[in-house]
C-alpha cells in the first residue's frame, strides 16, 4: 500500500543521506588528514563498502558511489578553498545505478510503457517489517535469490492531455526514444517533495546518455550577414530557408540615452563657474563614455555568440559579410547618425568576424552594392530598379516585393540571402548590365 511504500522511500531517503555523510567524512580523514592518496578505484571501495554492508544492495550502493564521486573533491578541500559536502536526511535522494539493457544486460532498473505512463521498475533490498519500530520499521536483511522490486509510474495529467510522448520535439522527444530504447539511463534519483503541498508526493529525476552528435562544418554551405535598418544583423543561409535576426536594438536605444545623457552633462558644463580647469568638466563625461563602450561592446559580444551558434547549427563553413569600409566616406546625414554614431557597425563585424574564426568559420568581405534590389530566388535573378535606398527611406522601409516574380519578402533578410549566395557580385554585375548606376566612388548600401 501507498502508506507502507512511503515509509519505505522516506526510511530509504535518511539511510542513504547518513551513508553519504559518513563516506564523506571517512574519505576525508583518509586523504586530507592521513594524507593518503584519492583516487576512484579507492574512493569508489570505501563507499561501495560501507553502503553494501547497510543495504545489501549493489545497485544502490552504486548510485551512492557515483553521487560521492561527484561532490567529493580532495584538491579543493586540501587547498581549503571548499567546505565539507554533507546531506541532509529530508531532502537527499534516492539513488540508483543503470538502466537494464534490452537483451537482459545487468542493470538496477527497468524501464517501460503503459499507455501515457512511464514505468521504473526499481530494485529494493530484503527487509523484514516490524510495525512496532515508528522510526525506521524495515530492517534490511541479506538473502539470496531474486531481488524484490517496485513499480512506480511516472503520469502527469499534461502528459495524458497531450496524448504522451507523441510529439517530436523538446523533453517529449527525449522521453519517447527512452521508452523505444534508443537512450540509456545512467542513473536515477527518487526524491521527495520540496515545494508546500508537495511533501507527501515523490518525483524521479533520471539522466539520459545521448550520443554525441558532432556537427562538422562544411565550406561549401555560406551564409550572408546584412547590416539591416529594422534589424541590426540578419542571417540567411544560401542553401536553406534558415534564418536568423537580431531583433531587439539594444545598441541602438542605448546609445540614444547615452547620447541624450552627454547633452546633458555639456549643459551643465557650460554653467559651471570658470577656471577651475578642464579636468573637473571632462572626467564625469570621460567616465560615462568607458562606462558606455564596456555595455556596448558587452551587447555586441552577445550578438556575436547568437550568429555564430546559428551557423554551427546549419553547419555553415564560410560566412560572407558586407564590406562597410566605405561608409565612413558618406554624407548622407542617416548613415551617418545610424551606422556612425548609434551603431558601432565597426567594431560590431570585427568581433563577429574574431567570434566566427574561433570556430573555425571561414570570413569573406564582400561588395554587397544593390543586393537589396536583386531578387534573391535563384531562378529569377531579377534587378528591381525602384527599390532605390530613397524609395525605402520615403516609404518608411516597406518589404521588397520583385517586380517579375512577386517574391515579397523583408527587404533586410533579401539581402541576407543575396549576400550568402557565392559569386554574388557576378549576379549583380550580369543583372545591372547595361543600367545607368552611380559612379563607384559614391558609396552605396546594400
Amino acid at each position: 500500500g501507498w502508506d507502507k511504500l512511503n515509509l519505505m522511500l522516506s526510511q530509504l531517503q535518511r539511510q542513504i543521506a547518513r551513508v553519504f555523510n559518513q563516506s564523506i567524512s571517512e574519505l576525508y580523514i583518509e586523504t586530507v588528514i592521513q594524507g593518503k592518496k584519492s583516487n576512484k578505484h579507492y574512493t569508489s571501495k570505501i563507499v561501495y563498502n560501507c553502503a553494501y554492508g547497510i543495504f545489501y544492495n549493489a545497485y544502490i550502493a552504486l548510485g551512492i558511489t557515483s553521487k560521492v564521486e561527484a561532490n567529493f573533491r580532495s584538491t579543493e578541500l586540501l587547498m581549503q578553498k571548499s567546505s565539507l559536502p554533507t546531506a541532509k536526511s529530508d531532502n537527499f535522494p534516492i539513488m540508483l545505478h543503470k538502466q537494464k539493457g534490452a537483451e537482459g544486460e545487468e542493470g538496477g532498473f527497468k524501464i517501460s510503457a503503459d499507455g501515457n505512463d512511464l514505468i521504473f521498475e526499481i530494485p529494493i533490498p530484503f527487509y523484514e517489517y516490524d510495525s512496532a519500530n515508528k522510526k525506521e520499521p524495515f530492517k534490511w536483511i541479506k538473502k539470496g535469490g531474486q531481488k524484490p522490486t517496485i513499480q512506480l509510474i511516472l503520469s502527469t495529467f499534461r502528459r495524458q492531455r497531450n496524448k504522451g510522448w507523441a510529439k517530436d520535439e523538446g523533453t517529449d522527444a527525449e522521453i519517447r526514444k527512452v521508452i523505444e530504447g534508443k537512450y540509456q539511463v545512467s542513473h536515477i534519483e527518487i526524491n521527495r517533495g520540496k515545494k508546500l503541498g508537495d511533501h507527501q508526493k515523490w518525483f524521479v529525476n533520471f539522466t539520459i546518455e545521448q550520443p554525441v552528435y558532432e556537427r562538422k562544418l562544411d565550406k561549401n554551405i555560406v551564409g550572408g550577414i546584412d547590416v539591416g535598418i529594422k534589424s541590426p544583423l540578419v542571417c540567411a543561409v544560401n542553401n536553406s530557408f534558415a534564418r536568423y535576426s537580431v531583433d531587439s536594438n539594444d545598441v541602438l536605444k542605448f546609445s540614444k540615452q547615452a547620447f541624450a545623457f552627454r547633452r546633458r552633462l555639456l549643459s551643465k558644463n557650460s554653467l559651471k563657474r570658470s577656471g577651475h580647469g578642464s579636468k573637473n568638466k571632462l572626467d564625469p563625461i570621460t567616465r560615462m563614455t568607458e562606462k558606455n563602450d564596456r555595455f556596448r561592446k558587452k551587447i555586441i559580444e552577445r550578438w556575436a555568440k547568437e550568429v555564430t551558434n546559428f551557423f554551427i547549427r546549419n553547419q555553415v563553413g564560410t560566412v560572407q559579410i558586407e564590406d562597410l569600409s566605405t561608409m565612413k566616406d558618406r554624407q548622407d546625414n542617416f548613415f551617418n547618425q545610424y551606422l556612425r554614431g548609434f551603431w558601432p557597425y565597426y567594431q560590431m563585424q570585427n568581433l563577429i568576424e574574431n567570434k566566427l574564426k574561433e570556430y573555425g568559420i571561414e570570413t569573406k568581405r564582400i561588395k554587397a552594392r544593390y543586393t537589396s534590389q536583386l531578387c534573391s530566388n535563384p531562378s529569377c535573378r531579377h534587378w528591381n530598379n525602384y527599390f532605390s535606398f530613397d524609395y525605402r527611406k520615403t516609404n518608411n522601409f516597406p518589404k521588397f516585393k520583385c517586380e517579375k516574380c512577386a517574391l515579397e519578402i523583408s527587404a533586410d533578410y533579401n539581402a541576407a540571402r543575396n549576400i550568402s549566395t557565392p559569386d554574388i557580385e557576378k549576379f549583380v554585375a550580369k543583372a545591372t548590365k547595361g543600367i545607368n548606376l552611380p559612379e563607384k566612388n559614391e558609396s552605396v548600401i546594400a
